[in-house]
């Protein structure tokens, strides 16, 4: 039960990480698909949760047509379109361009945490924050090149 709720929040998360990554207008009507050979029937009685929660029409089962944006998780893959009102190869296009600006960010904070003169001088507190924006930005870094790579 503990794993399908976090199937369940997995869920959710995807679709609403994929509408804020590609700035989506809360007004824009998205679509999602769920498939789950693990979680299906608890899913199944979840619709209308995940919609809510999404804010986006769910259908279980495969993809619908046109393009869509596919996102694997742990227990599920959920697909991800929007209903003509969208470009998507702009919004990709955009995802590209966060995708160099925050690998830049990475490589200058990486830099920063092995220069031994700013290990030695800085308080403790600071090389910690600098540590913490490495892994987000590591993370982010992660979600932009699932979704860049959903994109195709």
């Amino acid at each position: 039960a503990e794993e399908d709720i976090t199937t369940l929040m997995d869920v959710v998360r995807s679709i609403r990480n994929v509408r804020a990554e590609m700035r989506i207008e809360p007004s824009v009507k998205m679509s999602a698909s769920v498939h789950s050979d693990e979680a299906s029937e608890f899913l199944a009685g979840e619709v209308s949760a995940i919609e809510l929660l999404a804010r986006a029409d769910v259908g279980l089962g495969a993809n619908g047509d046109g393009e869509t944006i596919t996102v694997v998780l742990r227990r599920a893959t959920v697909g991800v379109s929007m209903d003509g009102e969208f470009d998507l190869s702009a919004a990709r296009e955009k995802l590209i361009s966060d995708l160099d600006s925050a690998t830049n960010a990475q490589r200058q904070l990486e830099g920063r945490l092995r220069n031994e003169k700013f290990l030695a001088k800085a308080p403790d507190e600071v090389v910690d924050k600098e540590r913490e924006r490495l892994a987000e930005t590591a993370d982010r870094i992660s979600r932009l090149r699932q979704l860049v790579g959903a994109g195709n």
